[in-house]
């Protein structure tokens, strides 16, 4: 059995998300999908930690923070461009206001991404696979 850590939510239902970002041929992993014209699916299954930082997690941050890191997880896979990383945070702050977070909040969401440098999507940075025989 293969296993990872540190995931707090797991989706029980398939989930829409009209994003911004757009690309030629459609993205279909075991978990998410994104089509050209900037669907995203997240399948029921995926496991993501919500809010990252030194913050907490509300209704209004679940959603952005559930398309940021399948949107991220792409990226450490090499099927989205690193190119696309300054779209990514902008559509994540969109979510968020979208969602009624506070100005101050969501610029301060904003620093923390530009502090991380993108580190969170760089391949390098993937989740440690575990193995149990």
């Amino acid at each position: 059995m293969k296993y990872s850590k540190g995931f707090l939510y797991q989706l029980v239902e398939d989930i829409y998300i009209e994003t911004t970002l757009t690309v030629v041929n459609p993205i279909d992993t075991t978990f998410i999908s994104l089509h050209p014209n900037g669907v995203m699916v997240i399948r029921a299954g995926y496991a993501w930690d919500g809010a990252s930082g030194p913050t907490f997690n509300t209704d209004n941050s679940m959603v952005p923070s559930l398309f940021h890191d399948a949107a991220a997880q792409l990226m450490r896979q090499g099927l989205l461009p690193q190119e696309m990383l300054s779209s990514v945070n902008a559509h994540f702050d969109y979510m968020l206001k979208k969602r009624g977070m506070s100005w101050l909040r969501r610029k301060m969401w904003q620093r923390g991404l530009w502090l991380t440098a993108g580190s969170f999507a760089n391949p390098e940075n993937a989740r440690e696979v575990f193995e149990v025989h």
